[in-house]
């Protein structure tokens, strides 16, 4: 949700995992075509690895990464006080009111995300509020603030090293993966996507 103009981006996952948090941020920044100069989370586990006494946020190495590759600004929500992110609660509310209901049919996610993706931009020709341009109308501006995109996205998945087995497998959150013969005994690194693990 870009809180100035009520430009939103809505995209649907199997599950709440670094993966879809990560693939999410990049989608999003490809729909509205760059990168907010600052974003404000809550203190989700994937973002966050511990908050210090003094308000600071460690971060997650995926976050870091994120953070990293495309220089915004990450800010956060106090614990426990959802005023605090009200934008992206009342986005939440309308994607579900007029983008998931009736629920919509679709043959995969990929069918769904599409269908979300044309709701978000037919919202931009509808006013929000007692503003009197249309969504986005104001957009414009907001996308004229936005940081460029970098020349390649990130690559938006989890990844953990690991080891082949003597019988040719990697494990990868709890399922084996078979690899070819020649890499027994080596270190690989998996890297977890949406819809794929690449080893």
């Amino acid at each position: 949700d870009l809180p100035q103009s009520d430009g939103c981006f809505v995209k649907a996952y199997p599950r709440e995992t670094t993966e879809a948090f990560l693939d999410g941020h990049v989608s999003a920044f490809g729909f509205f075509g760059g990168v907010p100069l600052s974003i404000l989370y809550d203190n989700t586990r994937i973002a966050v690895a511990k908050i210090c006494g003094d308000g600071r946020r460690e971060r997650t190495r995926a976050f870091t990464e994120l953070v990293s590759h495309y220089l915004f600004r990450d800010r956060f929500g106090r614990p426990g006080k959802g005023n605090d992110k009200g934008k992206v609660e009342g986005l939440v509310k309308h994607a579900r009111s007029n983008f998931l209901t009736p629920i919509p049919v679709a043959a995969s996610f990929a069918e769904l995300n599409v269908m979300l993706a044309e709701r978000c931009r037919r919202r931009q020709g509808e006013r929000a509020g007692r503003h009197a341009k249309t969504i986005g109308e104001r957009l414009v501006a907001d996308l004229e603030a936005l940081r460029s995109l970098p020349a390649v996205p990130l690559e938006p998945c989890e990844k953990r090293g690991g080891r082949v087995s003597s019988t040719a497998l990697v494990r990868y959150r709890s399922n084996d993966y078979s690899v070819p013969t020649a890499y027994g005994f080596q270190d690989v690194v998996a890297k977890g996507f949406v819809e794929e693990v690449v080893i």
